[in-house]
Formats: C-alpha cells, structure tokens, sequence
C-alpha cells in the first residue's frame, strides 16, 4: 500500500464532508480506463479482508470508504443469529455475504447465489481469504422455477463495466453481453440441501425480484424468514412487474412491508397497497408474527 492509497483511504473512512468523494474519485477515478488504480487483497473497516479493484464500484467503497451499503450491513448483526442461516441472492463479490458469515458464525450457513462468472470468481476468493466454510456459493439464480435464461452482463470497455451490480435478466439497456445462465427456484434449492432454519433473505438481482420471491413460497411459508430486497421503479417496469403485486404476495404470507432508510431504521408505518415508493428503494417484508427488532 503506498502513500497516496493511505490518504484517500483515511480520508474516505475519516472524512465526511461535502467534496470528498470528488477528491477520491480524482486520485483514483472509478473506471475501467483509470491509469491510476488499487488491486490487491484489503481489510474493510470490520476487519474481514476482500480481494478489491478500485476500477470496480463496489470495490472502490470498500477501499476508500471501508463499507458498501453500511446501511444494511448493520441489519445482518439484527437478523442473522448466530447458528442461523442467511441467504444472499444475487451476492456479486461478498460484501454482505461476508458480514452475513460473520453473523451467523461458523455453526450457522450462508447460501450465496452469483450467476455472473465474472464476480462469482471474486465472490469465491473473498469468501476463501476469511476461511468462511460456513458459506455455499452457487452458481446459478433464482426465480419461479427451472430453467435457462440469458443474463445481460456489462460490456467490457464500457464504462457500466465498473458496475457489475447493473447485471440483469431483464432490465440492462446500455450496451451488454448475453451468458446463459441456470434458473433455480429457492424452495428446489431447499428441498435438496434442507435448512432447519431460514432468518433473513437478501435479494438485489436487478428488477428480477418478483420472480425470485414466486420461487420461495414454501421457504416463507415455513420459516417466515425477514425479506430485505431492492425496489428500482426503472428495473421492476422493464420486468412488468409492480411493487403491488410483491406486496400482495407477501400480504397474502402473512407479511407486513416497510421501508428502509440510510441507518436501516424502518419507517413506523407498513407499507400498504397504493403506497406511493421512491423510485429507489429497500424495503424489509416481516412476518406478523415475528419478534418485533425494529426499535
């Protein structure tokens, strides 16, 4: 690690005010075609270690800011007993699958699922430097059943190529390559490797959602885990889904939905069928009859 790399990482996880972020992007731009970049093995602020490239945009969080998405990192601690099981669906390099193994512990599980070969690889590494054996990484999505579908994987040379995050089934316009890739439901995934227990789910696979949820009914039926997913207007339209039928789903379970702000507090009121969303946001189903954690 040379000098310039310590400043921008002290003062990216130090120094929280207006312009640092456009400091750091200055000394080290977020790009594929950056000269100046940082790729080897870090600790974050937890002290778990990943293998990062500051070309790459959550890479370059967990550099020079310590975290990616702090904001639901903090809810796996809440939601992942230790001996429990947690789930990452749609995990990219392991930032939260790693918090998630580190939760849960090494009597608990993790079951990763990347389809994307290009961070799967990374997700594997990160997962190996932290000797996680907790974790399960799996090669394939999730959705309503069994199947093949192609997966819209950023251009390499494009500048989405620094977000591997933006790797849809169905919602990916800006220019992309195809990888066929394996549909699973969860509920199949389950009922060859059983769990006793499910505690959390986390899905953030790109307007893909609603399918992965119509895969996991018997998982919510019978272990009535806490749901984290990702509402993008832009990506759920392009899969002509709507956050209305996810909510009638999850109702219909026994569910109630709320939203998430940036410290993962949950807003008092359930979200209810016509309630106006952001065009971006995370929204937490629990079940009616789960502990109440939301204070």
């Amino acid at each position: 690690m040379d000098h310039l790399e310590r400043l921008a990482g002290a003062l990216g996880r130090h120094l929280h005010v207006r312009g640092t972020e456009r400091l750091l992007r200055a000394l080290y731009p977020c790009s594929p075609a950056a000269k100046r970049f940082v790729r080897g093995v870090r600790a974050r602020n937890d002290g778990l270690l990943m293998d990062l490239d500051s070309r790459s945009w959550i890479d370059w969080n967990l550099l020079f800011r310590g975290d990616y998405e702090p904001h639901m990192t903090k809810l796996w601690g809440r939601l992942a007993p230790e001996g429990g099981v947690a789930i990452d669906v749609g995990a990219n390099i392991g930032a939260h699958t790693l918090s998630m193994a580190r939760a849960v512990g090494a009597r608990g599980r993790v079951l990763a699922f990347e389809p994307n070969p290009l961070v799967r690889s990374a997700l594997a590494r990160n997962v190996a430097l932290n000797t996680l054996t907790q974790v399960t990484v799996y090669a394939c999505a999730l959705g309503s059943g069994p199947g093949t579908l192609p997966l819209r994987v950023p251009k390499a040379g494009s500048d989405d190529f620094a977000n591997m995050g933006l790797a849809s089934l169905v919602a990916l316009e800006t220019p992309h390559d195809l990888v066929d890739v394996e549909i699973r439901s969860l509920d199949d995934v389950l009922a060859e490797q059983p769990a006793e227990r499910v505690d959390v789910i986390k899905i953030d696979v790109q307007g893909y959602e609603m399918e992965t949820l119509r895969g996991m009914r018997g998982c919510l039926e019978r272990h009535r885990p806490v749901i984290v997913f990702e509402y993008d207007a832009w990506a759920w339209k392009q899969a002509d889904a709507s956050p209305e039928d996810a909510f009638a789903a999850l109702h219909a379970a026994g569910y109630e939905l709320f939203k998430m702000d940036n410290r993962a507090r949950v807003d008092p009121q359930p979200i209810v069928g016509g309630t106006p969303l952001p065009a971006f946001v995370d929204l937490l189903a629990i079940h009616a009859g789960s502990p109440d954690w939301r204070s």
